[in-house]
């Protein structure tokens, strides 16, 4: 655990958001050279459905995401998130956010875009929760309360959205309050050290991403296939990263969509769905790469002293998913396996993601 580190430490965070900065800088740009390429070449036969099954306008999703779905159960690291998103193309989107998303490379907005909100908590504990003392070397308690805008411009063959967030750790993110009523809920062990969590702090986020459509088509009798592939990249007091990956859908009368929503996922899969048919599933299968250059939750907060770990610069993560909709609903559920976040992590990190979509 790194403690009162003044000038040294506080040298190193703003160098590493320095680095941040121009690695997003460079990524954005080049996403914005990509994307009005991406816009005009959409895949073939790929044209949003006709009437019927889900035609909404304006989306609303819950998403879960926690350890406790996974086989072990455990309670450690990244423990779970939760998040409520809403967004719409029914009504304009304000005008100095439509201006916003302009400045974004290779985004074209109007008054037609489908814009939103998003209210999110994440909880980030050490591996050991019964122990009232910060373990050595674990990552520390944290709790994360974010409240995001953004603006999408979706094509036939692609999704960009920018995002502003604007959030606090520390006790005013009630991530502590929520562990521990739900721990004394379902009878499980006690979190018995969260007074040692990093403290309240504001952050500000602006996060870019952009999704693509490969290529689809059909494979045996009435089973299809699609292929995405993405971008990313996350400028903020919070987290600074940029990513890519890539995922693969196979299913039956696959949904207008780039997957489910997910809290932690860099891009975070696409809120609105659309189906010319009644009733559809698929699997997902995806891999993400990120390089990370700051990560407040492992780092340490910014503006004030607070443990922290050695964080590692890569993290890779591969993820399994299953989704069906029926009318204007879409149920999923992926399980991701992530490699390491800090030096001295003791396995790789679990977790799984429930989302409920609905459009209306």
């Amino acid at each position: 655990m790194k403690q009162a580190w003044p000038c040294t430490y506080r040298w190193e965070r703003r160098r590493d958001l320095a680095r941040g900065a121009a690695l997003g800088a460079v990524l954005a740009g080049l996403l914005g050279a990509v994307s009005p390429l991406a816009a005009a070449r959409p895949a073939p036969g790929e044209e949003p459905p006709a009437t019927g099954g889900a035609r909404g306008t304006t989306f609303t999703a819950l998403t879960l995401e926690n350890d406790w779905f996974t086989a072990t159960g455990a309670d450690r690291w990244y423990t779970g998130g939760i998040k409520l998103s809403w967004a719409t193309e029914e009504h304009p989107p304000p005008r100095w956010l439509r201006r916003a998303g302009a400045l974004a490379p290779g985004l074209a907005v109007d008054a037609g875009a489908l814009w939103g909100l998003s209210l999110e908590q994440r909880t980030f504990t050490p591996a050991d929760i019964t122990d009232p003392a910060l373990p050595p070397a674990d990552r520390p308690y944290a709790g994360w309360l974010n409240l995001s805008l953004g603006i999408a411009e979706r094509t036939p063959a692609s999704l960009g959205r920018l995002r502003l967030g604007i959030g606090v750790t520390g006790e005013p993110s009630l991530a502590r309050q929520n562990q521990e009523a739900t721990h004394d809920l379902l009878g499980s062990d006690e979190p018995v050290g969260w007074g040692t969590q990093l403290p309240a702090e504001p952050t500000f986020q602006v996060a870019y991403d952009r999704q693509w459509l490969l290529a689809q088509g059909p494979l045996a009798g009435s089973l299809a296939y699609r292929l995405h592939a993405a971008a990313g990249a996350a400028l903020g007091t919070a987290l600074t990263q940029a990513g890519a990956g890539a995922a693969v859908a196979l299913g039956q009368r696959l949904p207008w969509d780039f997957g489910p929503p997910r809290i932690t996922a860099a891009p975070a899969g696409s809120l609105y769905f659309d189906s010319g048919t009644r009733h559809g599933w698929y699997l997902s299968i995806g891999a993400n790469a990120r390089l990370v250059a700051h990560n407040l939750f492992l780092d340490g907060t910014v503006f004030r002293d607070s443990p922290a770990v050695d964080r590692r610069p890569e993290v890779v993560e591969g993820y399994l998913g299953v989704a069906y909709y029926y009318g204007r609903l879409r149920l999923s559920m992926t399980w991701v396996q992530r490699s390491e976040a800090f030096e001295r992590q003791r396995g790789p990190q679990e977790f799984g993601t429930a989302t409920l979509t609905w459009a209306y």
